[in-house]
């Protein structure tokens, strides 16, 4: 204790000396420090959540979080109630002790390949169990497409046509994902084209075009995505005149105001894009 005490006489006697700007300058570094020391616990406290299920039945929503909150797990709700994050660790646990308890019922999006664990999956018809491996199906492309950047949960529809000796090349299977998105505009065609391709490759004879999606702010986000059609194209075309446009006005109007003054300016521009193509052939001896 006498110790301490010394110590603490020494560090008053020093801080008794110092000046003001010094004393400011000790301030604010532990002010510096302190708040350094908050983030990283922030940050290194803060909890990794995965998807757990999506696209749920709002009835079946709030019985999964019972069972969470019965055992204290924290989670993240959203998409309006119908998908739940939980700690990354927990995923895998808690979909056996939900399954257990046969949640969620009523959400085939959300259960995936979980709806045949039940014994009684053993004494369906081979009609009802074609409906739920689609189902199934639906939930497994579901949950995959909902862990993309951007989507917060999503929902997949596949309609097979009906098996027939002769083949009818007019109906061919089609598909259906609509993705709801955390903002307009996070799932670029980068991400449309992924998740078509995703759908089609998991769904024998499904080619990827046939695949639609659309997001929760009414895009059909899959139209200006389709393979070299001309529609397409000149939806893009224009789609690339608007935004040169608006960069450009946004650019000069920026100038000007800085000179005129706000609200002096308006601004138009009209882009003429080039869209030639040139190809170059050459040929080389050795």
């Amino acid at each position: 204790m006498e110790k301490l005490r010394a110590l603490g006489a020494q560090l008053i006697e020093i801080w008794g000396q110092l000046g003001v700007n010094q004393k400011v300058t000790v301030m604010a570094s532990g002010l510096l420090v302190a708040a350094g020391l908050a983030v990283v616990i922030f940050f290194t406290s803060r909890t990794d959540f995965a998807l757990l299920y999506s696209g749920m039945d709002p009835k079946d929503a709030g019985a999964v979080i019972e069972v969470l909150d019965e055992q204290s797990i924290p989670y993240e709700a959203g998409a309006g109630g119908t998908s739940i994050k939980v700690p990354r660790s927990k995923v895998h646990e808690l979909r056996m002790t939900l399954a257990s308890r046969g949640l969620p019922k009523a959400s085939g999006s959300g259960l995936g390949y979980s709806i045949f664990d039940s014994k009684a999956s053993l004494t369906m018809s081979d009609f009802v169990q074609q409906v739920n491996l689609r189902r199934a199906l639906q939930g497994e492309l579901g949950m995959s497409i909902a862990m993309m950047q951007g989507v917060d949960s999503a929902r997949v529809m596949v309609v097979m046509p009906e098996t027939r000796l002769i083949v009818d090349e007019s109906k061919r299977p089609t598909a259906s994902v609509f993705v709801n998105l955390r903002a307009e505009g996070m799932l670029g065609n980068k991400g449309v084209q992924s998740i078509r391709f995703l759908v089609a490759n998991s769904v024998p004879g499904l080619k990827h075009t046939d695949v639609s999606v659309v997001d929760n702010f009414q895009n059909t986000l899959s139209a200006n995505e389709e393979d070299g059609s001309v529609s397409a194209m000149a939806s893009t075309r224009l789609a690339v005149k608007r935004n040169l446009e608006k960069y450009y006005v946004g650019k000069v109007h920026n100038l000007l105001s800085g000179v005129l003054g706000p609200g002096q300016v308006y601004v138009t521009v009209d882009a003429e894009l080039d869209h030639d193509q040139v190809t170059h052939m050459a040929e080389r001896y050795d």
